[in-house]
């Protein structure tokens, strides 16, 4: 307004009084020239504010939605951002200047116009980003932006310019015009004293001195204001205003302004704003070529781009030519060489054999894991590299190596079941749930000894003084150096221990009467045994009496075992704590006890790991890190190496119940129904190994390794096709309704082995008591429901043989889509038949002693005449999180309706359970334990629904809670968001609240690969104030 009164060159000398800058300006005072220099930054912004920040309603011809409009590009301009955050920086509508205008409906309407909508991440906020379109009308200088947005939105502007090679971009918009009373303060650009100082800083910048970048461009956009408003004048009759004569006028022999811009574009001092300048000079171009009174002024010469445009033309149409002469040279030597060999292309008869040839060479050349025919071994790991002292070294006596990995009780495949006190582990159905995992990385195990007891001695003495602990010393937890993971235990880094193939490859096989046979000898062997106590023997001992079946490399670790037993036993010592539910402490119980309970270990973490990627619907084999190798590596080898060297003689029940399951003349107390069968068979696979060295006198089993690998996966492998034929359902019938079949095949339709599949199923169905009719059984569905049940089972077998022989995974599989799997699969595995003449089971036919096995099997009490067989799968199947419903409001009704069971009151704050579906009243005096230490309803549902790893949602706050050892947590996101992508923690904003599949299923994929606490580990880490939160309470 002062502007517009005020004689235009008084009010610049007014300024210049204002802000102090006459010595600036007369170059007299150079003594603060730093302080100096940003005054003068903020009076050329004043200027620039003044005649060009016109979105102002009262100032310029504005409305209210161009006001926000512009605000929103402005703030998008910095970057991405979602609506809440754009909502805080945007000002308020004034209703007296608009009545009709809604806020919420007139942003709404302004994002869709100028901005693009990304869905939320799997943790993030929606957000809306810029459309490249408007990216033009954005000013580096607007009013509302610091000094930091300033310098985002350059880096913003300068990655589109480099990302869209646009030279048309434009540095400022054309601005509204002012309103009537207003114009007047343009007189400012035909002043004679703001057009000294437009030349004193164009003068000041070919040298930069007592100038900034920022004072530079600022005046360069003021002389864009008026040439935008020549422009403007130009296309209108209603005032005539020509800024030309301006920036074109001599005074006293001097430069013009024109004639300066000119010169600073050759200037390599003008880098950083060298587009604004040829932006400004193109514009100034242009109102030349439409002025008809200086259009004789502009000199038509080459521009710098032109040139640099001209010889990239040059360059491209060269290499295009030398392109085609190198075609032309390669087809004239091809047609010689076809012409002087024409006979190499005359006959091609052959051609089909040449390919049945190639397809037959591709088959063979499939590696194969077990049996006579097994593939050569990848070499084995003979150095590592300590994570804590970075050296590299040999794997030998003197530089023992350890893996870190965590172990913990999973419930997230199993339901929790009650643990033995008398420390027999189930080896049918996986009773203890142990899995184990691992970061992978490695640390000598001095190294690692020392950095542990450091770790120990500090949090114990902190332990007692705060409480504030991230890990639980009690159970031994500590931190990975490298990556903090979560961590209580250590695995030896082994060699793998192999035997050495036959020269010979016509070894026979071992037939599965043969394997039963030896296993009751062995069983006849132990039950004689039990009263007796077998001598436990020395390592070194025991390695000398079969020095061919043991590295020479695997000696320097059992003379290292020898010398540090107990660091050897951690592993073992972490099963058993795990597995004990009695009082009795883990030093009263033999260690050997826990060697069962590691094979069962390693079983539930091959299958857990299958299932993780099943459930993702990933390939199991894709992609496999060289750590996550490493771990189940080392894991495998130590379970080798407890039976290749008979260092614990507490085997022997175990032995006997795996081999009364087989061939045992009593009834089994184990039912097929329960068997884990992949756990089966890594423990018969170990027992044999370890049941011939302990009674290696008096039996002996006269087979190599890759033969017992061999004939019990074989056995294992029948025996898992029998389970899924006995666990069919009978659903799987055809049904008829007024004589019309049903979308499925009709059984006419089968081929010939789908009949053999069924007539096994309805053997199978008879010796269990149950009769078939196999006229109506469906053998295209039966055959599916077995095929997709061995899969699981092929792939775990594969992972592990993979890991035990050393022989390469086949590259087919390792592809992120396979394409014939179960062929694959089966062939690595040593199955010659095809799957059709698998799942007939003819050996059932033939070796009298697998029908009365098999029979044995079927006459189970909990088998034998079951019409309902209460089991739907036979392989590992997730814990999914409970369905939520997708409107918010449902879930607030539910919640509306608990009542606390402690009081009958209404609950404060109702926390749903997202693993089995239970409300909770929770954070509330009324529902904690009144022991000495406190837990909330929460925490103490997690230790009987998850082994103590909770997910929770607490319905009135819309937020996640995940809590791990009764003392940890964190929040998490809320799955439920509005449309903009957002959660409304405490319903601030009122929105409607929908369910976002995406972060449910992501949360569902953190429950499913056990890393809530991990996760948890790893935020408190990063933030300790999370401890100060009383978890337990919740």
């Amino acid at each position: 307004m002062v502007a517009s009164c005020m004689d235009s060159n008084y009010f610049i000398d007014s300024l210049l009084y204002k802000y102090d800058l006459a010595a600036w300006v007369s170059e007299e005072n150079k003594e603060n020239l730093q302080a100096v220099t940003v005054i003068a930054e903020e009076f050329f912004l004043t200027l620039f504010y003044i005649l060009s920040e016109r979105y102002v309603i009262g100032i310029g011809e504005t409305t209210y939605k161009e006001i926000l409009t512009r605000e929103v590009i402005h703030r998008l301009a910095i970057g991405p951002s979602s609506r809440s955050n754009l909502v805080k920086h945007l000002p308020a509508a004034d209703p007296e200047d608009d009545d009709s205008c809604s806020f919420e409906s007139l942003l709404d309407e302004v994002l869709n116009e100028v901005a693009d909508y990304r869905e939320p991440g799997l943790t993030g906020k929606g957000l809306f980003c810029l459309k490249t379109a408007q990216m033009h009308l954005c000013n580096q200088f607007f009013i509302h932006y610091t000094k930091i947005d300033r310098s985002k939105v350059l880096e913003e502007r300068n990655a589109f310019l480099k990302k869209t090679n646009d030279n048309n971009v434009t540095f400022l918009a054309m601005p509204p015009r002012f309103l009537p009373k207003l114009e007047s303060v343009l007189k400012l650009l035909h002043s004679e004293k703001l057009a000294f100082l437009m030349k004193l800083v164009l003068n000041r910048a070919l040298s930069m001195q007592m100038v900034t970048v920022e004072i530079i461009e600022v005046t360069l956009l003021i002389i864009a204001v008026g040439l935008l408003e020549t422009k403007r004048a130009r296309n209108s009759e209603k005032f005539e205003f020509n800024f030309l004569e301006v920036l074109l006028k001599k005074n006293n022999d001097e430069f013009s302004i024109f004639e300066l811009i000119e010169d600073l574009i050759t200037k390599p001092s003008s880098k950083e704003f060298q587009k604004v300048v040829k932006w400004i000079k193109l514009l100034i171009e242009e109102e030349m070529v439409c002025s008809t009174i200086h259009k004789h002024d502009l000199k038509f010469l080459p521009s710098e781009d032109d040139s640099v445009q001209d010889d990239k033309a040059k360059k491209l149409m060269l290499s295009k030519e030398r392109k085609e002469r190198l075609i032309a040279q390669m087809n004239k030597m091809q047609t010689d060489f076809m012409k002087y060999h024409h006979e190499m292309f005359e006959d091609d008869s052959n051609n089909k054999d040449v390919y049945e040839d190639i397809n037959y060479i591709e088959d063979i050349s499939l590696p194969i894991a077990i049996g006579c025919k097994r593939s050569h071994s990848e070499e084995n790991i003979q150095q590592a590299q300590c994570i804590l002292c970075q050296e590299e070294q040999l794997l030998d006596n003197e530089n023992s190596f350890i893996v870190m990995i965590f172990v913990n009780e999973s419930s997230v495949f199993h339901f929790q079941n009650k643990k033995s006190e008398n420390l027999q582990p189930s080896f049918c159905d996986n009773s203890a749930c142990v899995n184990v995992s691992s970061c992978g990385h490695i640390a000598h195990g001095k190294c690692w000894d020392k950095y542990y007891t450091s770790r120990f001695s500090t949090s114990a003495s902190t332990f007692f003084s705060n409480r504030l602990n991230t890990i639980d010393v009690s159970k031994s937890e500590f931190l990975c150096p490298l990556c903090n993971s979560l961590c209580n235990s250590v695995l030896p880094l082994l060699p793998r221990i192999v035997e050495s193939l036959p020269v010979s490859e016509d070894t026979d096989m071992v037939s599965l009467t043969e394997l039963l046979a030896y296993m009751d000898k062995f069983s006849s062997e132990l039950s004689r045994n039990q009263t007796k106590e077998i001598k436990q023997t020395g390592l070194l001992q025991t390695c000398v009496k079969i020095p061919q079946k043991i590295p020479k490399i695997f000696y320097a670790y059992v003379g290292w075992h020898e010398k540090t037993p107990n660091f050897m036993e951690l592993f073992l010592k972490k099963l058993l704590k795990l597995s004990s539910a009695s009082s009795s402490t883990v030093d009263d119980i033999a260690i050997s006890s826990a060697v069962p309970l590691s094979w069962m270990a390693c079983s539930f973490t091959l299958q857990a790991l299958e299932c993780q990627f099943r459930s993702a619907g990933k390939n199991m084999f894709f992609n496999v890190s060289e750590r996550q190798s490493l771990f189940i590596n080392s894991f495998v080898n130590l379970l080798q190496s407890s039976c290749v060297i008979p260092s614990y003689t507490h085997i022997e029940e175990f032995a006997e119940k795996i081999f009364n399951f087989f061939c045992g003349k009593l009834e089994s107390d184990i039912s097929i129904l329960t068997l884990d069968v992949f756990g089966v068979m890594i423990s018969l696979r170990f027992i044999v190994a370890a049941v011939q060295h302990l009674f290696q006198s008096s039996v002996w089993f006269p087979f190599a390794s890759h033969l017992l690998d061999d004939v019990a996966f074989k056995l294992c492998l029948n025996t898992y096709i029998i389970k899924c034929f006995i666990t069919a359902p009978l659903y799987l019938k055809k049904d008829h309704e007024d004589g019309k079949p049903t979308a499925d095949t009709d059984i006419l339709m089968l081929t010939e082995n789908e009949n053999e599949v069924v007539k096994t199923f309805a053997t199978l169905k008879s010796f269990c008591g149950i009769q078939v009719d196999t006229q109506q059984i469906n053998g295209h569905l039966l055959k599916k429901h077995v095929v997709d049940s061995l899969l699981p089972f092929l792939r775990c077998s594969a992972y592990f043989f993979h890991f035990l022989t050393g022989v390469k995974i086949p590259e087919s599989l390792k592809t992120e889509y396979i394409c014939d799997e179960l062929f694959v699969l089966l062939t690595y595995l040593n199955i010659p038949v095809n799957i059709d003449e698998l799942l007939t089971l003819n050996w059932l036919m033939q070796e009298e002693k697998m029908i009365q096995v098999t029979k044995r099997w079927c006459e189970h009490k909990d088998v034998y005449n079951v019409s309902s067989i209460k089991i739907e799968k036979c392989y590992f199947t997730a814990r999914r999180l409970i369905t939520l419903p997708h409107d918010y409001s449902s879930l607030i009704n539910m919640a509306s309706g608990f009542r606390c069971p402690t009081t009958g009151d209404s609950s404060c704050i109702p926390s749903l359970c997202l693993v089995c579906g239970e409300m909770l009243c929770s954070q509330c005096y009324c529902c904690q334990t009144k022991n000495e230490d406190q837990y909330g309803a929460c925490v103490l549902h997690s230790v009987s629904c998850s082994n103590s790893v909770g997910i929770f949602f607490i319905v009135r706050q819309s937020e996640i809670v995940l809590l791990y050892n009764h003392t940890l947590g964190m929040m998490i996101p809320s799955p439920y968001l509005d449309q903009y992508g957002e959660a409304d923690r405490g319903f601030r904003r009122g929105n409607p609240l929908f369910l976002n599949e995406k972060r449910y299923e992501n949360l569902e994929r953190i429950w499913i690969s056990q890393q809530i606490p991990e996760n948890i580990v790893r935020k408190i880490e990063t933030d300790r104030s999370l401890l100060s939160n009383e978890w337990s309470r919740y």
